[in-house]
């Protein structure tokens, strides 16, 4: 088991959530299998969790004070949504070139975030970020808009975005729009298992030993403050934070570690704050948000599985072309009281990936250009399950050959040597990609 002890739900909780969440049992998703290792009372607790990581929230005050607590503003009404609902398989989807609602490619998942290039990234007004959907009542402050047009450079397709039906007026000057889609979720605890020294001791921010590799390690609370791991600019440290600040600020459910209410309603949102229905305690639990994070915690990361030939050639191919420099291919860990070895590909430090990839965000210590290595682990296992919403932080690649093109900065050179490779080196590199 990875993790800290955790407080057991009880046993009304569990079969409520239970209940409630067999109403969403018709949701399209490659259910997560429980653990073999953990013990019947752990899979019962594993079991709530996912419930409550599947369950659709309801605006409060509702019969159900379990399920109450949605909002005011929100993007999503479940984890799930953002997580599985609605990662579709876009590779065969005609991008629009006209402004087209983001729904039409990326349902609840993409996520606008707002920044200025500066680390003071809140509108005064919107807050964190755009909320699509608002509880009956109120309004959603704005339609997220997209159209895809072709990067002069590269000659690949990039969106762009906007708002429209502001409900608040303008954003505030200098505010721009950062989209994000949803990260995902396997192999959470065993990310979370890698030792801090392990991860500093992959950084090489000055670039001293000239590979032109220079990754560092996020400190989103400071030079002394625990390294950043999650998010895709490694922004928070705790799988704990992640998960619930999402919670917060994409439902709008208050929890211990985040409790307000209102979520990412701002003071000028008199309206929003008003709607607020607040007792005085956290809309989820800390039961509730007990059995979600263990039920994060306790996805079993991916088998190390490298038995076909041409899977053997591709991956000899990453090695050659230094992908496996920032896509670091295994850790060893202890889960509970098992030690193991676990193969993310990814070093969690943060790199420049250049122009062609920056946002305004910027988002703790990491700048605009920079981006935590996301890990490869289950990416095809996502493929065969069409569970892929794009690739990269905004969908923006349809293929795995357009997210290797889309790399710049610190990755320029890999790139340039993926595009001299034979069409079957480039085959075989991609098998093994999607072997993963």
């Amino acid at each position: 088991m990875i993790g800290r002890p955790i407080a057991k739900p009880s046993l009304w909780l569990g079969l409520s959530l239970l209940l409630s969440v067999s109403l969403v049992s018709q949701l399209t998703y490659a259910t997560p299998l429980k653990p073999s290792h953990l013990s019947y009372e752990e899979g019962l607790q594993w079991q709530v969790g996912k419930a409550i990581f599947e369950k659709l929230w309801v605006a409060a005050p509702a019969s159900t004070r379990s399920s109450d607590g949605l909002g005011p503003l929100y993007n999503a009404r479940s984890c799930h949504q953002c997580h599985e609902r609605s990662a579709n398989d876009t590779s065969d989807v005609t991008r629009p070139e006209e402004y087209s609602d983001t729904s039409r490619l990326f349902g609840a998942a993409l996520v606008l975030k707002l920044g200025r290039h500066t680390l003071a990234a809140s509108d005064p007004v919107y807050g964190q970020q755009i909320q699509a959907h608002a509880v009956g009542g109120l309004s959603a402050e704005g339609l997220p808009q997209v159209r895809y047009v072709l990067a002069p450079e590269s000659g690949l397709s990039m969106p762009e975005y906007r708002l429209v039906h502001l409900t608040q007026g303008a954003l505030a000057e200098g505010i721009q729009l950062a989209p994000r889609l949803a990260i995902p979720l396997i192999g959470m605890g065993a990310l979370e298992a890698i030792t801090e020294r392990e991860i500093e001791a992959l950084a090489d921010p000055d670039d001293r030993d000239g590979d032109g590799i220079s990754g560092r390690v996020s400190r989103p609370h400071g030079e002394q403050g625990p390294v950043g791991r999650f998010g895709w600019k490694a922004g928070q440290s705790s799988l704990d934070a992640q998960a619930l600040l999402a919670l917060n600020l994409d439902i709008g459910v208050s929890s211990n570690l985040f409790p307000q209410g209102a979520g990412d309603c701002t003071p000028r949102q008199i309206a929003c704050r008003t709607h607020t229905f607040d007792e005085g305690l956290p809309e989820a639990s800390a039961a509730m948000t007990a059995a979600l994070l263990f039920f994060l915690r306790q996805q079993e990361p991916p088998a190390y599985n490298r038995v076909d030939a041409t899977v053997q050639a591709g991956q000899q191919l990453f090695d050659s072309l230094q992908c496996s420099a920032c896509h670091r291919p295994s850790f060893n860990i202890k889960w509970g009281e098992v030690k193991r070895e676990i193969w993310p590909y990814s070093d969690l430090l943060l790199h420049d990936m250049g122009n062609a990839l920056a946002d305004p965000l910027a988002e703790a210590d990491a700048s605009g250009r920079e981006w935590r290595t996301p890990p490869l682990w289950g990416l095809g296992q996502q493929m065969r399950a069409g569970k892929r919403a794009g690739f990269l932080h905004d969908g923006r690649a349809r293929t795995l050959e357009e997210a290797i093109l889309w790399h710049g900065g610190e990755a320029q050179s890999s790139r340039e040597r993926y595009r001299a490779l034979s069409s079957q080196a480039k085959a075989d590199l991609l098998h093994f990609l999607e072997s993963l």
